[in-house]
């Protein structure tokens, strides 16, 4: 079953399954690939499964919006949150750094207050205090990037919101 379970991630890793389609604004993460992703996760670390390995973590990063603030994640061995967070920080860049510091604040404040809830609390407000730092020794990169050009001309973004978390 585990063997088949991972094999079924791979390929799906693989063809793309797991991502967000261009022109799909509402499309939302399947609650069952975000478990299966979870899930495989340590099988991939404790086997060796390095190519599987990568991509989980590649993809949690990518959708960590929609993957931390839930309890498959929070119940992650503390080591594989750590490189989930690891991953997100050797990542960042003056194009997604903006993208970070307001998913880490909807994330902070749509969290609900409950147990299982307090590592993904902790790895993020840890996320957020990394991207600000970020933000800090590449405050030129960051004002002369694409996405702080056009912060007040997308729907998506509130100038005051990202105030706020900075």
């Amino acid at each position: 079953m585990i063997i088949y379970m991972i094999f079924v991630v791979l390929l799906a890793l693989k063809k793309g399954i797991f991502q967000f389609r261009p022109g799909e604004i509402y499309f939302l993460i399947c609650s069952v690939c975000a478990v299966g992703v979870l899930e495989c996760l340590p099988l991939a670390a404790a086997y060796g499964l390095d190519e599987i390995y990568r991509k989980s973590l590649k993809w949690i990063t990518k959708y960590f919006i929609r993957i931390w603030p839930s309890k498959a994640f929070a119940a992650l061995p503390r080591e594989l949150i750590d490189k989930c967070y690891h991953q997100h920080v050797v990542h960042m860049s003056v194009e997604n750094i903006l993208d970070t510091v307001m998913c880490c604040d909807k994330l902070l404040a749509t969290l609900p207050n409950v147990r299982w809830a307090e590592p993904v609390f902790g790895i993020t407000s840890q996320l957020l205090e990394a991207a600000v730092k970020f933000i800090a020794d590449n405050f030129s990169g960051v004002v002369l990037s694409d996405k702080f050009q056009s912060l007040g001309k997308e729907l998506s973004w509130n100038i005051s919101r990202l105030e706020e978390s900075i």
